[in-house]
């Protein structure tokens, strides 16, 4: 991986990894994103991320399908994109500075 500097281009991921889901699903998906910065695209990424989830039908079991958990890492990632994205996938949002433990964080996932 190279770091371009030129911002954090998440939306055509998330669309990525949305189109990729069996058709249909048979259960529940965890999206994990990890994240150093800011997206320049949150509208979209929250967009992309709200209809995935009403795109799915009716589910039998209760409780969200797709759960979208961000971890926002560093003191650049910004709560706006973390937060919005984790907020749209029925997830949480967590973050880390730098030298924390990771792990800890993540644990709050699920």
């Amino acid at each position: 991986m190279q770091a371009n500097y030129h911002g954090t281009e998440i939306a055509s991921g998330l669309q990525f990894v949305y189109d990729s889901f069996p058709k249909p699903l048979q259960r529940p998906v965890a999206v994990f994103l990890l994240t150093e910065g800011s997206a320049w695209d949150v509208s979209t990424c929250v967009e992309y991320t709200l209809s995935a989830r009403l795109a799915l039908p009716e589910q039998i079991m209760p409780g969200p399908f797709i759960r979208v958990f961000t971890l926002g890492i560093g003191s650049g990632a910004s709560s706006d994109t973390c937060d919005s994205i984790a907020r749209a996938g029925n997830g949480i949002a967590a973050y880390v500075k730098g030298g924390e433990p990771i792990a800890g964080k993540c644990a709050r996932f699920g």
